[in-house]
């Protein structure tokens, strides 16, 4: 999966350009809503990468996220309880029988990479990012 960060104006109604990713290049996750995640706001970004390091350290056996109405992400540690999660991370689809196995490793780099971003703008612009 390739992306890439980029600011957009006038989202759901916003006066000002905020920060977003976009992904150029889908691979395997063609179909996800991956994309979808950009519309998390900040707060839940780091959120979800400080539950994602959790996992790697083995302090959390299981953790879900992703938006109400368009792609979750079920990632389940080593010793998670649920077998069927167990050391995957899976990416489904709402509404939808869409469910696929993906890396960890590129999931939690695309949220660690994007709470990056995020911070960088933030700080550039003295504003909390929204989500949407």
């Amino acid at each position: 999966m390739k992306y890439r960060f980029i600011e957009v104006e006038g989202i759901l109604g916003y006066d000002f350009p905020i920060i977003d990713f976009e992904i150029i290049d889908e691979g395997e996750y063609k179909g996800s809503n991956i994309s979808h995640l950009s519309g998390l706001s900040g707060e839940l970004v780091r959120e979800i990468v400080e539950n994602l390091e959790k996992l790697k350290r083995g302090e959390l056996d299981y953790y879900d996220f992703g938006t109400e109405d368009s792609i979750f992400v079920d990632v389940g540690g080593k010793d998670c309880k649920n077998e069927y999660y167990r050391g995957k991370t899976i990416i489904s689809k709402a509404f939808s029988d869409y469910e696929k196995e993906v890396p960890f490793e590129e999931i939690y780099t695309l949220m660690k990479d994007y709470l990056a971003e995020i911070e960088k703008w933030e700080k550039r612009t003295g504003m909390k990012k929204p989500g949407w």
